[in-house]
């Protein structure tokens, strides 16, 4: 329900207005109904959601000339990022605001992947439109990828069935390494596969290198754990490759703020923060003390130190939110801050690491060596019952993003099974892969060796 409330508000509608883009005949009048109560209560409670800060902001500024001309004053020189995940409500907003004014907007229409959200390609592409004559300047020149990789994803990307002209993208990061695609044979001997691949590339010693074999890898360049990110689909791919590392002894962080935070220990100590910012009765010797100083106070009085220091996630965590804090002197920032920061923001850069995320929260990053996991039909692109595809466009730039976020190496991993909510399936490799030609992958088979124990001699007893 609560995301069908959303999407009305990103598409600026209200109760009375006609919701058949959003709910269908029969549920029209049930969901209106709930619908104006939520903004009733949302206005007795004098509070407002995410979504409320552009349909709010859109309603004021059609409805009143004066603040309007007097934002557009204001504003005379706009510039706009990642306009390709625009949805109709900030579409409006930039229109109102940019009317008369001068406006510059980057973007790319291959990267748009948050059609969940209610974003569309279709505002940039509307962007000439809306203002004939706009200067167009179209960036071939990439900085990021080797050639090879470019050529790899503009094959792919280039399938796709929107009918718009591709602009081949080119490098001067010249290599003779291939795309590599690796087979193996269920989604345990995957993360096997892609852990042995790591610590040869960094040199490692484990058990991993030690029976791993020599493969011409990269000879010629050593990597850190930090140069490495493992992308998948899904969050729930990413409890493999978590249980393999944290096994195996491979450094790692994961880009999930809602385990995070909900780990024992650290979501007691959220809820207490919460409960201090609303409540009226303060101690004195808080009322000037920095956020960070109000954690370590809170997490005493609630008895959650020991907690806290007996699990190494949860101390992790506690280190993230004390860093949050530095960078918020008081509580009701630091609350927002927890709120609006996404998977990505959990990461730290500067630490020695391999980083695990799915494939959307790697939107505008970059590593060195990039691991794509799953690539299989029913995951890439994905299906939610396994069958059917609900915007196989946006799957292929979602996976578009994924591929060009590798700078030297990129290599896509899938199996041949899967365990799936306790069952095996048998799967098949992603036809994305089958739209790269051949001459430029390097095709890999892996096979892992399981250890058999000796079965121990039975003692006799007489």
């Amino acid at each position: 329900m609560d995301q069908l409330i959303c999407q009305c508000k990103q598409n600026l509608l209200f109760p009375d207005d006609d919701l058949k883009e959003v709910v269908t005949n029969d549920e029209s009048d049930s969901f209106k109904k709930i619908y104006s109560a939520c903004l009733i209560l949302c206005k007795e409670q004098n509070v407002v959601d995410f979504e409320d800060l552009i349909f709010m902001t859109v309603k004021m500024l059609t409805h009143d000339e004066e603040i309007l001309s007097s934002v557009q004053k204001r504003y005379q020189y706009i510039f706009i990022d990642e306009y390709q995940d625009l949805n109709f409500g900030q579409y409006e907003l930039a229109k109102l605001i940019s009317q008369d004014n001068y406006i510059v907007v980057i973007g790319d229409p291959d990267q748009s992947i948050y059609g969940f959200r209610g974003s569309d390609n279709k505002y940039f592409k509307r962007f000439a439109h809306d203002r004939p004559g706009c200067e167009k300047i179209i960036l071939t020149k990439n900085y990021r990828s080797t050639q090879t990789i470019l050529d790899a994803s503009f094959q792919m990307i280039s399938k796709s069935l929107e009918n718009e002209e591709k602009f081949k993208v080119f490098s001067d990061a010249g290599t003779t390494k291939k795309l590599m695609i690796k087979e193996t044979a269920t989604e345990y001997a995957e993360a096997v596969a892609i852990g042995k691949m790591i610590e040869k590339f960094v040199g490692g010693t484990s058990f991993f290198s030690m029976d791993a074999g020599k493969t011409d890898l990269d000879e010629q360049k050593e990597y850190s754990f930090a140069d490495f990110a493992i992308l998948c689909r899904t969050s729930r791919q990413c409890d493999t490759f978590i249980n393999m590392f944290e096994k195996e002894g491979i450094p790692f962080q994961a880009a999930d703020k809602k385990k995070l935070f909900e780990i024992e220990g650290i979501k007691q100590l959220i809820n207490a923060c919460r409960i201090m910012a609303q409540s009226t009765d303060v101690p004195d010797e808080l009322k000037d003390c920095d956020t960070e100083a109000l954690l370590k106070f809170l997490c005493k009085k609630e008895d959650l130190s020991k907690i806290i220091k007996d699990n190494d996630k949860a101390e992790q965590a506690f280190e993230k939110l004390l860093s949050i804090a530095r960078l918020n002197n008081d509580l009701k920032s630091f609350l927002n801050a927890l709120a609006l920061n996404q998977d990505p923001d959990t990461l730290e850069f500067n630490v020695e690491k391999v980083s695990l995320m799915t494939m959307h929260a790697a939107k505008g990053l970059e590593f060195p060596v990039v691991f794509v996991a799953g690539c299989e039909q029913g995951l890439v692109p994905f299906a939610k019952d396994g069958k059917n595809i609900d915007d196989l466009e946006e799957e292929r730039r979602l996976f578009y993003v994924a591929m060009t976020r590798a700078m030297d190496i990129l290599c896509l991993t899938y199996a041949k099974k899967r365990s799936i909510y306790g069952k095996s399936f048998k799967r098949q490799r992603s036809f994305f892969i089958d739209d790269i030609e051949k001459k430029l992958t390097q095709v890999e088979k892996s096979f892992v060796h399981l250890k058999v124990r000796k079965k121990e001699k039975q003692l006799e007893l007489f």
